[in-house]
């Protein structure tokens, strides 16, 4: 892998965890009662593969 294509996967990457750690603040803020648009654990693996990934790049 070239050093480019590392340093814009790893920006890309970037971006979709921080996209990914808005939506699950907006999931965890919900009334007490109501549900979750979203099922959090599968926000934060999906964040956490993410951060896997982004730490073998690095």
């Amino acid at each position: 892998m070239l050093l480019a294509e590392a340093l814009a996967e790893r920006a890309k990457a970037q971006r979709r965890y921080e996209q990914l750690m808005q939506r699950l603040l907006r999931v965890v803020r919900v009334q007490e009662g109501n549900q979750p648009v979203e099922e959090p654990n599968e926000l934060l693996v999906s964040a956490n593969g993410i951060l896997d990934r982004m730490d073998w790049l690095i």
